[in-house]
C-alpha cells in the first residue's frame, strides 16, 4: 500500500507539470498567439511586474481589436494608423497579437502626452492597457529583449514538447484512475486488518 501511495504521489506532482505544458496549446489558441509567443510574453510580463492573468487578458483583448479594425472599424484603424503600426503583412495577411505588440510598443515613443498614450493602451488592450505601460516602454527592443530572454532561459517550450506533454497528461490521467481502483481494492481487501491496526492504537494511547 504504501508504495501504491508513493507512486500515486509521483504521478500527482508530474501530472501537474504535464497540465501546464499541455495547457499551453488551448490558452494559445483561445488568446490569438503562438504557443511561443504566450510563453514569451508571460515571461516579460512578469520582468515588467505584470501578472499573468494580465497578460493573458490583454492578449486577448488586442486580438479582438485587430480583427475588428481588419474588417472595418474605423476608430480602430486609426489608433493603429496613428502609432504606424500595419495590422497586415506584405501578404496581406492579418498579423497576431504577438506580432502586433512590438510594433506598438514602438509606436508609443512618438506620443509625448502621458494621457494620450494611456488612453491608446486602454482602447488597444482594454482596462488591461494601462498596466502594460512599465513593459512597453522600452520600444520594440524592450520588449524583443525580454522575449529573447525568455528563450536563452529556456522557459519556452517547443510545440514539440507541447504535443508530447499533452498525450503523457492523458496517459497519466489513465494511469491516475487505476491507482486510486488499486488503492481502493487495497484497502477494501484489508479493512478488517485496518480497523483491527486502529483499534490497537487507540488503545495503546
Amino acid at each position: 500500500m504504501l508504495g501504491v501511495f508513493a507512486v500515486d504521489q509521483l504521478v500527482s506532482v508530474a501530472k501537474a507539470g504535464l497540465e501546464y505544458a499541455s495547457s499551453l496549446g488551448e490558452v494559445a489558441s483561445q488568446l490569438g498567439v503562438t504557443t511561443k509567443a504566450l510563453q514569451e510574453y508571460r515571461y516579460a510580463a512578469s520582468q515588467a511586474g505584470i501578472e499573468q492573468g494580465e497578460m493573458d487578458l490583454a492578449l486577448a483583448q488586442l486580438t479582438r481589436r485587430i480583427g475588428d479594425a481588419a474588417t472595418g472599424s474605423k476608430p480602430l484603424q486609426e489608433a493603429f494608423k496613428k502609432l504606424g503600426v500595419s495590422i497586415k503583412d506584405s501578404n496581406g495577411n492579418v498579423r497576431d497579437a504577438g506580432e502586433v505588440i512590438p510594433m506598438i510598443a514602438e509606436g508609443l515613443k512618438s506620443i509625448e502626452s502621458p494621457a494620450e498614450r494611456a488612453a491608446i493602451l486602454v482602447d488597444l488592450f482594454g482596462k488591461s492597457g494601462q498596466k502594460l505601460a512599465p513593459l512597453l516602454e522600452g520600444g520594440a527592443a524592450g520588449v524583443n529583449n525580454l522575449r529573447n530572454a525568455a528563450q536563452e532561459l529556456g522557459v519556452v517550450l517547443s510545440d514539440e514538447q507541447i504535443q508530447k506533454a499533452d498525450e503523457t497528461a492523458d496517459k497519466l490521467s489513465a494511469m491516475k484512475q487505476v491507482l486510486e481502483a488499486r488503492i481502493a481494492g487495497a484497502v477494501s481487501d484489508n479493512a478488517d486488518a485496518i480497523l483491527a491496526l486502529v483499534d490497537a492504537l487507540v488503545k495503546l494511547v
